[in-house]
């Protein structure tokens, strides 16, 4: 009889759960993703229960239209950031929505994304984060065909440090509107309906999150400056290799290959053309610096310099930055016999990092190119200036009665000038160009401030070679008729040695 009455208990319980289940279906929303290259199938599921609070007066956006579908496709992690790939899509031909509406005043609505956080310590603290717009030619981004695409995707990077963790299940997303058309002025003008504003909950649909540990690290070691460039110099440890099986499950195919040289990992920043480098100076202050580039950065599989040149930037005082945007490609490519390089079928792998941190373990060095020039231009041209002036003064005495060696004073001063200056210049262009070699020779092409100065010192030193030839040629053209004449003794007598 106890038997059978704990088993009639556990039934109801069951039944129960069951019942209560079936009656939150609407608070419960899944999303299955298929694991590239896997024949594994995780889900998801998000209580909508738990999510962030919004406005009481507003929809939930998926229960009134259940066409259209709004999730999260990835998911990176920074030690600045965590970020999402947002992906919406109206579904029915006859809906459109505007995600956001950035006009002026009372009208900048962003797209938002309210969130909780929970730190090391267990507790738990509220965010929202405004999503940048997206469209170049409207007030808003929108999905929906009346509007011009059924489909709209973009980024959520959330500055989330890595000391906190963000509670996907409160995430909701706000400032979602439905269209009313203005045709007053002769035109359709779509313009956000605010009698209703909506939100959403986005289903996660991602399998795997990416953390920039597992693929890279990086750290913040120089800076070198010349005028008003700055270059930035970092180092970027690469530990990709296992993350990337992971990723590819046919690497293993390739193990003899790459044991034998003849394929390897092949890993780069690819195109950083939405990137922009955000320094952080001594006094706290943050400002933003455009890198956008359409080059690659090409990475060997361990320790790699990367410098980044930047103008207007005081290299005195940045303390550290960080660069958004960048996209982490790595794949495999096979070596032919004579030497081709041709990349793996489906082996690519695009993970885009954005918020990447470069600090410096400890005083970071900076070089000042500009007053490193000055102090060996002021050095040196102390140093000839004194040894022209011995040299002057004692040749002169010297060689008083020599008529090939005595000294002209105008014919002195124009020789040393040419001389003593092209030493000068070409120190410096040694100089110069070691440091576009190493200081800032940039990752990217971009212009390089030094790149004048070595054309045109170049151009002087081959003048003061040619300067030299000539030169060398009088001197021994002229040792040779001295010679000549005193192996004939013409200048034995006081009347014959050119004096008065």
């Amino acid at each position: 009889m106890k038997k059978r009455f704990i088993g009639k208990m556990l039934s109801l319980m069951l039944l129960a759960t069951c019942a209560a289940g079936i009656g939150n279906a609407a608070n419960l929303s899944t999303a299955d993703a298929v694991i590239e290259n896997d024949d594994k199938i995780q889900t998801k599921t998000v209580l909508k229960e738990n999510a962030a609070a919004v406005d009481e007066s507003a929809v939930n956006l998926t229960d009134e239209d259940p066409e259209v579908t709004i999730s999260l496709k990835e998911s990176t992690i920074t030690s600045l950031s965590h970020s999402y790939k947002l992906y919406v899509n109206s579904g029915n031909i006859n809906n459109a929505y505007m995600l956001g509406y950035y006009g002026d005043g009372d009208e900048y609505l962003p797209l938002t994304f309210n969130y909780d956080v929970q730190d090391t310590d267990g507790n738990i603290e509220h965010r929202t984060t405004a999503l940048e717009k997206q469209s170049l030619i409207t007030t808003y981004d929108f999905a929906g065909e009346k509007l011009g695409a059924s489909t709209f995707n973009t980024y959520a990077d959330l500055p989330v440090t890595s000391d906190y963790t963000v509670l996907e299940d409160t995430i909701t997303i706000t400032n979602i509107f439905g269209v009313t058309v203005d045709d007053s002025e002769g035109y359709n003008k779509y313009l956000p309906d605010y009698s209703k504003s909506y939100y959403a909950v986005p289903e996660i649909g991602y399998y795997r999150v990416y953390n920039m540990d597992d693929y890279f690290s990086t750290s913040f070691i120089s800076i070198t400056s010349f005028n008003n460039y700055t270059s930035l110099n970092v180092n970027v440890h690469n530990q990709a290799t296992e993350s990337y099986k992971e990723l590819y499950s046919s690497y293993e195919d390739y193990e003899d290959e790459i044991a034998a040289g003849t394929c390897y990992l092949n890993l780069q920043f690819a195109s950083m053309v939405d990137s922009e480098v955000n320094v952080t100076f001594k006094d706290g202050t943050t400002q933003l610096y455009d890198i956008s580039t359409t080059d690659s950065i090409y990475l060997t599989e361990e320790d790699n310099t990367v410098r980044f040149l930047i103008k207007d930037l005081d290299a005195d005082e940045v303390e550290s930055f960080y660069i958004t945007n960048l996209n982490y490609r790595m794949k495999l490519t096979n070596i032919s016999e004579d030497g081709a390089e041709s990349d793996v079928s489906r082996s690519t792998k695009n993970i885009r990092f954005t918020r990447v941190n470069f600090v410096a373990e400890g005083d970071i060095s900076v070089l000042n190119v500009t007053a490193m020039l000055w102090i060996t231009f002021i050095s040196l041209a102390v140093c000839i200036l004194a040894i022209d002036l011995l040299l002057y003064f004692y040749r002169k005495e010297k060689y008083k009665n020599d008529e090939f060696r005595r000294v002209n004073t105008k014919s002195y001063i124009k020789n040393s000038l040419i001389f003593w200056g092209g030493i000068e210049v070409l120190v410096l262009d040694i100089m110069i160009i070691a440091t576009r070699a190493w200081g800032m020779n940039n990752s990217t092409t971009v212009y390089n401030p030094l790149d004048v100065y070595i054309i045109w010192f170049t151009l002087i030193v081959l003048f003061f070679i040619g300067y030299l030839v000539v030169f060398f040629k009088n001197v021994i053209s002229n040792r040779k008729e001295r010679l000549k004449v005193e192996r004939l003794g013409l200048n034995d007598t006081h009347e014959d040695d050119g004096t008065n």
